[in-house]
Protein backbone atom coordinates (compact mmCIF):
# COMPACT_ATOMS: atom_id res chain seq x y z
CA UNK A 1 0.00 0.00 0.00
CA UNK A 2 1.17 3.88 -0.39
CA UNK A 3 0.38 5.90 2.24
CA UNK A 4 -0.57 9.45 0.75
CA UNK A 5 -1.98 12.23 2.46
CA UNK A 6 -4.38 14.19 0.46
CA UNK A 7 -2.72 17.56 1.07
CA UNK A 8 0.50 15.77 -1.38
CA UNK A 9 -2.17 15.43 -4.20
CA UNK A 10 -2.63 19.47 -3.69
CA UNK A 11 0.52 19.98 -3.93
CA UNK A 12 1.58 17.92 -6.26
CA UNK A 13 -1.49 17.57 -9.26
CA UNK A 14 -4.06 20.42 -8.28
CA UNK A 15 -1.76 23.39 -7.78
CA UNK A 16 0.44 22.89 -10.47
CA UNK A 17 -2.57 23.09 -12.62
CA UNK A 18 -4.70 25.61 -11.08
CA UNK A 19 -1.00 27.70 -12.04
CA UNK A 20 -1.31 26.73 -15.16
CA UNK A 21 -5.30 27.54 -15.98
CA UNK A 22 -4.90 30.69 -14.13
CA UNK A 23 -1.90 31.58 -15.92
CA UNK A 24 -3.68 31.43 -19.33
CA UNK A 25 -6.71 32.67 -18.17
CA UNK A 26 -4.35 36.04 -17.22
CA UNK A 27 -2.62 36.03 -20.72
CA UNK A 28 -5.75 35.80 -22.50
CA UNK A 29 -6.56 39.44 -20.34
CA UNK A 30 -3.32 40.80 -21.93
CA UNK A 31 -1.15 40.35 -19.04
CA UNK A 32 2.24 40.25 -19.64
CA UNK A 33 4.34 37.22 -18.23
CA UNK A 34 6.31 39.29 -15.93
CA UNK A 35 3.28 40.28 -14.25
CA UNK A 36 1.75 36.89 -14.47
CA UNK A 37 4.92 35.46 -12.95
CA UNK A 38 4.31 38.06 -10.25
CA UNK A 39 0.53 37.00 -9.27
CA UNK A 40 1.29 33.54 -9.23
CA UNK A 41 4.72 33.61 -7.05
CA UNK A 42 6.58 31.85 -9.89
CA UNK A 43 9.29 32.85 -12.14
CA UNK A 44 8.85 34.20 -15.98
CA UNK A 45 10.18 31.41 -17.61
CA UNK A 46 7.90 28.90 -15.32
CA UNK A 47 5.06 31.04 -16.95
CA UNK A 48 6.64 30.79 -20.54
CA UNK A 49 6.25 26.96 -20.15
CA UNK A 50 2.36 27.17 -18.81
CA UNK A 51 1.69 29.36 -22.14
CA UNK A 52 3.50 27.09 -24.45
CA UNK A 53 1.87 24.17 -23.46
CA UNK A 54 4.55 22.24 -21.94
CA UNK A 55 3.63 22.18 -18.56
CA UNK A 56 1.35 19.11 -17.72
CA UNK A 57 -1.80 19.56 -16.40
CA UNK A 58 -4.22 17.23 -14.78
CA UNK A 59 -7.41 16.68 -16.82
CA UNK A 60 -9.77 15.83 -13.92
CA UNK A 61 -8.99 19.12 -12.25
CA UNK A 62 -8.36 21.30 -15.47
CA UNK A 63 -11.94 20.27 -17.05
CA UNK A 64 -14.03 20.69 -14.01
CA UNK A 65 -16.64 22.98 -14.33
CA UNK A 66 -16.05 24.56 -10.73
CA UNK A 67 -12.10 25.22 -11.55
CA UNK A 68 -12.95 26.98 -14.82
CA UNK A 69 -15.89 29.54 -12.94
CA UNK A 70 -13.14 29.62 -10.13
CA UNK A 71 -9.94 30.84 -12.70
CA UNK A 72 -12.03 33.12 -14.65
CA UNK A 73 -13.54 34.96 -11.54
CA UNK A 74 -10.17 35.02 -9.88
CA UNK A 75 -8.65 36.50 -13.74
CA UNK A 76 -11.31 38.77 -14.33
CA UNK A 77 -10.89 40.35 -10.81
CA UNK A 78 -7.29 40.48 -11.08
CA UNK A 79 -8.09 42.42 -14.66
CA UNK A 80 -10.56 45.08 -12.99
CA UNK A 81 -8.45 45.44 -9.83
CA UNK A 82 -11.37 44.29 -7.88
CA UNK A 83 -9.81 41.23 -6.19
CA UNK A 84 -6.78 41.15 -4.35
CA UNK A 85 -4.34 38.13 -3.50
CA UNK A 86 -5.94 37.98 -0.31
CA UNK A 87 -9.47 37.41 -1.99
CA UNK A 88 -8.12 35.14 -4.54
CA UNK A 89 -6.27 32.95 -2.33
CA UNK A 90 -9.79 32.36 -0.27
CA UNK A 91 -11.26 31.61 -3.34
CA UNK A 92 -8.75 29.09 -4.25
CA UNK A 93 -8.75 27.74 -0.90
CA UNK A 94 -13.30 27.51 -0.97
CA UNK A 95 -12.69 25.39 -4.73
CA UNK A 96 -9.69 23.03 -3.20
CA UNK A 97 -12.28 22.40 -0.22
CA UNK A 98 -15.57 21.74 -2.89
CA UNK A 99 -13.14 19.63 -4.97
CA UNK A 100 -12.23 17.62 -2.06
CA UNK A 101 -15.84 16.96 -0.82
CA UNK A 102 -16.27 13.33 -2.97
CA UNK A 103 -14.84 15.54 -5.89
CA UNK A 104 -12.32 15.25 -8.25
CA UNK A 105 -9.10 15.10 -5.23
CA UNK A 106 -10.75 12.08 -4.18
CA UNK A 107 -10.76 10.62 -7.03
CA UNK A 108 -6.92 11.46 -7.75
CA UNK A 109 -6.51 10.82 -3.92
CA UNK A 110 -8.34 6.64 -4.57
CA UNK A 111 -6.06 6.13 -7.78
CA UNK A 112 -3.05 6.81 -5.07
CA UNK A 113 -4.64 4.31 -2.73
CA UNK A 114 -6.79 1.91 -3.89
CA UNK A 115 -7.67 0.96 -0.34
CA UNK A 116 -9.64 3.91 -0.59
CA UNK A 117 -11.67 3.19 -3.22
CA UNK A 118 -15.62 2.06 -2.31
CA UNK A 119 -15.30 2.90 1.37
CA UNK A 120 -16.97 6.26 0.61
CA UNK A 121 -13.96 8.48 2.29
CA UNK A 122 -14.69 11.80 3.34
CA UNK A 123 -11.69 12.55 5.89
CA UNK A 124 -10.38 15.43 3.86
CA UNK A 125 -13.82 17.29 4.98
CA UNK A 126 -15.10 15.55 7.75
CA UNK A 127 -12.74 14.07 9.89
CA UNK A 128 -12.86 9.66 10.54
CA UNK A 129 -16.37 9.04 9.95
CA UNK A 130 -17.33 5.87 12.21
CA UNK A 131 -19.89 5.01 9.68
CA UNK A 132 -16.91 4.64 7.41
CA UNK A 133 -14.63 2.97 10.21
CA UNK A 134 -17.79 0.46 10.15
CA UNK A 135 -17.43 -0.42 6.35
CA UNK A 136 -13.89 -0.87 6.16
CA UNK A 137 -14.02 -3.30 9.31
CA UNK A 138 -16.61 -5.30 7.26
CA UNK A 139 -14.81 -5.16 4.23
CA UNK A 140 -11.51 -6.61 6.18
CA UNK A 141 -13.80 -9.06 8.16
CA UNK A 142 -14.72 -10.77 4.30
CA UNK A 143 -11.52 -10.64 2.62
CA UNK A 144 -10.48 -12.53 5.72
CA UNK A 145 -12.77 -14.53 5.54
CA UNK A 146 -12.58 -14.77 1.63
CA UNK A 147 -8.82 -15.98 2.23
CA UNK A 148 -9.55 -18.29 4.99
CA UNK A 149 -11.57 -20.45 2.71
CA UNK A 150 -9.11 -20.30 -0.03
CA UNK A 151 -6.53 -21.52 1.91
CA UNK A 152 -8.57 -25.08 2.93
CA UNK A 153 -7.12 -27.83 1.53
CA UNK A 154 -10.96 -29.26 1.36
CA UNK A 155 -12.65 -26.10 0.32
CA UNK A 156 -13.04 -27.12 -3.73
CA UNK A 157 -14.78 -29.82 -2.41
CA UNK A 158 -17.43 -27.99 -0.94
CA UNK A 159 -18.02 -25.37 -3.74
CA UNK A 160 -20.41 -26.24 -6.02
CA UNK A 161 -20.56 -26.08 -9.63
CA UNK A 162 -22.46 -22.79 -10.04
CA UNK A 163 -19.93 -21.16 -7.42
CA UNK A 164 -20.31 -19.75 -3.64
CA UNK A 165 -19.71 -16.64 -2.15
CA UNK A 166 -18.61 -14.92 1.16
CA UNK A 167 -20.24 -11.61 2.09
CA UNK A 168 -21.48 -9.61 5.38
CA UNK A 169 -24.07 -6.99 6.18
CA UNK A 170 -23.30 -3.58 8.39
CA UNK A 171 -25.19 -3.38 11.46
CA UNK A 172 -27.84 -1.32 9.87
CA UNK A 173 -28.28 -2.93 6.42
CA UNK A 174 -31.36 -2.04 4.78
CA UNK A 175 -30.13 -2.29 1.00
CA UNK A 176 -28.05 -4.65 -1.26
CA UNK A 177 -25.31 -1.92 -0.75
CA UNK A 178 -24.81 -2.11 2.39
CA UNK A 179 -23.97 -5.48 2.10
CA UNK A 180 -19.94 -6.71 1.08
CA UNK A 181 -19.77 -9.45 -1.11
CA UNK A 182 -17.31 -10.96 -3.63
CA UNK A 183 -18.05 -9.35 -7.48
CA UNK A 184 -19.28 -12.86 -9.28
CA UNK A 185 -18.65 -15.73 -7.49
CA UNK A 186 -15.96 -18.56 -6.15
CA UNK A 187 -15.35 -21.02 -8.10
CA UNK A 188 -12.99 -24.45 -8.11
CA UNK A 189 -10.47 -24.12 -10.85
CA UNK A 190 -7.59 -26.75 -11.06
CA UNK A 191 -7.45 -28.28 -7.41
CA UNK A 192 -7.97 -24.62 -5.73
CA UNK A 193 -10.26 -21.60 -4.87
CA UNK A 194 -10.65 -18.95 -7.29
CA UNK A 195 -11.50 -15.53 -6.47
CA UNK A 196 -11.87 -13.41 -9.03
CA UNK A 197 -11.85 -9.96 -7.15
CA UNK A 198 -11.59 -7.96 -3.59
CA UNK A 199 -15.34 -8.24 -1.64
CA UNK A 200 -17.38 -4.74 -2.37
CA UNK A 201 -20.46 -3.38 -0.76
CA UNK A 202 -23.10 -4.11 -3.66
CA UNK A 203 -20.96 -6.37 -4.73
CA UNK A 204 -23.60 -9.50 -5.14
CA UNK A 205 -27.10 -8.70 -5.18
CA UNK A 206 -28.02 -12.58 -4.73
CA UNK A 207 -26.12 -12.99 -1.57
CA UNK A 208 -27.06 -9.83 -0.38
CA UNK A 209 -30.56 -10.61 -0.75
CA UNK A 210 -30.19 -13.89 0.91
CA UNK A 211 -28.55 -12.26 4.21
CA UNK A 212 -30.87 -9.25 4.53
CA UNK A 213 -33.92 -12.26 4.80
CA UNK A 214 -31.86 -13.80 6.94
CA UNK A 215 -30.84 -11.45 9.14
CA UNK A 216 -35.14 -10.00 8.95
CA UNK A 217 -36.47 -13.44 10.11
CA UNK A 218 -33.60 -13.92 12.95
CA UNK A 219 -34.42 -12.24 16.18
CA UNK A 220 -31.85 -10.19 17.91
CA UNK A 221 -30.96 -9.52 21.59
CA UNK A 222 -31.80 -5.89 22.49
CA UNK A 223 -27.94 -5.39 22.85
CA UNK A 224 -27.17 -6.56 19.27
Amino acid sequence: MTLQLPGEIVVEEVLPTLRVELARALDRRSFTQQEIADRLGVTQAAVSKYLRGDAPVEPLIADDDRVTATVERIADGFADGEMDDYEALAELLALIEALEDRGPICELHEAAMPSLQGVGCDLCVRGQDERVETERAVLSNVRRGVRQFAALSAATAHVPNVGTNVGMALPDAEGVTDVAAVPGRLHAMRGRVNVPSNPEFGGSQHVATTILVARSSTPRSAGR
